[in-house]
């Protein structure tokens, strides 16, 4: 008997051991399945985070789109202003400028020949007298050359020469 009541008293030490470990393992449980509800209230609370931020980032992208819309159609509107502004410039410079360049040539042409009023023979003479020396540093350089070509290059000296002599006639 005392053997049976040893055994009896391991029996229950032993269900007393495993009552213990079971009661600790529902513990574990219990704490494991609050720790799960913290994790899926704050993976909750996330997610409500996350689709608000989602939102707001969406709306500020739609408003910066429709402000942006509006800026490059009133940046349009804006360059083909200026576009036509400039092409109207542009036209009207182009019209001074040939008024201005009529003016001026005749306003030069106006006093070059009140300038030479009275000198035209005086100023024809001193082209004649620059041509002529020209045509004889010519010649001296004409000497170098062929006879053949000599000949043609003096004929065209007398033709000048011959020129000259009839509008110092006129």
């Amino acid at each position: 008997m005392e053997q049976i009541e040893s055994t009896n008293e391991t029996t229950i030490n032993e269900f007393k051991k495993l009552d213990e470990k079971i009661t600790n393992v529902e513990n574990r449980i219990k704490f494991v399945d609050g720790e799960i509800k913290t994790i899926k209230n704050d993976v909750k609370y996330i997610r409500e985070q996350i689709k608000t931020q989602e939102e707001v980032i969406n709306s500020k992208f739609k408003e910066f789109s429709e402000e942006y819309l509006i800026f490059k159609k009133n940046m349009t509107a804006k360059l083909q202003k200026v576009e036509s502004e400039y092409d109207t410039m542009k036209i009207s410079l182009a019209i001074n400028e040939k008024h201005l360049l009529e003016r001026l040539k005749s306003m030069i042409n106006a006093e070059i020949g009140m300038a030479v009023k009275g000198k035209e023979q005086e100023l024809l003479m001193n082209l004649w007298i620059d041509e002529l020396n020209e045509i004889i540093s010519d010649f001296e350089k004409l000497k170098s050359i062929h006879p053949n070509e000599f000949s043609l290059r003096i004929n065209e000296i007398s033709k000048t020469i011959e020129l000259f002599k009839q509008n110092l006639k006129k």
